[in-house]
């Protein structure tokens, strides 16, 4: 899939009536807007850089990379319905036996985040309202490279009545990550103010919107269904 993803990306952009316009570097501020059920919050940073190449007057093929992390991420029952089968086929009940006991007590504390790499190819229309001013929308589609991850932090205490001791101790589990790479269309705005011949500063915002593919690619595992980001950037022009 990779590799069938960047044969064609090089294709479209190495063709001799693409003429490389500029690239761009951004930071970016993520967020879900269709979260999938079970999740309450889903929002990260992360950046990018991206390739724009005139194919016609206006008319521009962008080629895109990212990186992103999702570092909050509020699900109901997490531990549960991550299906960990160490956890609930042996660990799990382990902890809940050894908890009953009145000297021994524990905090269980799951935390997940999410990689995101998403690889996009959009067309976008220039227009120029003001001098040095551009407005570029954008629509296309991509995938996105993600790897899910949770673990555990376990707090314990044990107590020691006869000695009035309480021993403490501390350790994270790790769950295996989910991983996958669902297709997902975008849609997108940029501002750019043009500030020299070579530089310009933009403000962008994209919708992304994930393709329904139930059991596959990893669509299940995916915690939203639509995700908003917004970034600032600069623009080498060229």
């Amino acid at each position: 899939m990779r590799k069938l993803v960047i044969i064609f990306c090089a294709v479209c952009l190495s063709s001799s009536y693409a003429q490389m316009h500029s690239v761009s570097v951004y930071g970016s501020y993520l967020t879900a807007l269709a979260k999938r059920q079970g999740f309450m919050k889903v929002t990260g940073f992360g950046g990018g850089a991206s390739a724009r190449y005139l194919v016609a007057q206006n008319i521009g093929v962008n080629l895109s990379f990212g990186y992103g992390r999702y570092g909050s991420i509020e699900q109901d029952s997490s531990l549960i319905k991550w299906n960990w089968k160490f956890w609930n086929e042996r660990y799990g009940g382990n902890v809940r036996i050894d908890t009953l006991s009145d000297t021994l007590k524990a905090v269980l504390n799951p935390t997940q985040y999410m990689e995101v790499l998403p690889l996009l190819l959009t067309a976008s229309y220039e227009f120029q309202p003001f001098e040095k001013f551009f407005v570029r929308p954008s629509i296309g589609g991509g995938i996105l490279f993600y790897t899910r991850s949770l673990y555990m932090d376990e707090e314990w205490k044990k107590r020691f009545a006869s000695l009035n001791y309480t021993f403490e101790y501390d350790f994270r589990n790790f769950a295996p990550d989910k991983k996958g790479n669902p297709f997902a269309l975008v849609g997108g705005l940029e501002l750019s103010y043009q500030v020299s011949d070579p530089l310009a500063v933009t403000a962008q915002s994209h919708f992304t919107s994930v393709v329904k593919t139930t059991g596959k690619y990893g669509y299940d595992d995916f915690p939203m269904k639509s995700s908003l980001a917004v970034s600032l950037g600069l623009s080498f022009l060229y």
